[in-house]
């Protein structure tokens, strides 16, 4: 639990993304949101990318990644092609 003092920082941070199937790679956070989590963490930050899928039976988790802050920060932001729900049918 985090407790809100000048002291706190994010020890790890989870970016959920909600995809029709499986991706090679998880949707990494923006540009603003991999500033936020450098200044308010540590160089031992972990971010975990978690994909979600909505099936007939619930939501399953197919691929989960973890990178630590310093892999991403100051890399630039890689939009996702959104494309990948052209022809989304839940499974």
């Amino acid at each position: 639990m985090l407790i809100d003092t000048e002291e706190a920082t994010i020890k790890s941070i989870v970016a959920a993304d909600p995809v029709p199937k499986t991706q090679k790679k998880g949707k990494l956070p923006c540009g603003t949101c991999r500033h936020l989590i450098w200044s308010h963490g540590t160089t031992k930050t972990t971010v975990i990318l978690m994909q979600y899928i909505l099936g007939k039976r619930g939501w399953t988790f197919p691929k989960i990644e973890k990178y630590n802050i310093r892999k991403l920060y100051p890399h630039p932001y890689e939009p996702t092609d959104h494309s990948i729900w052209d022809n989304f049918v839940p499974q």
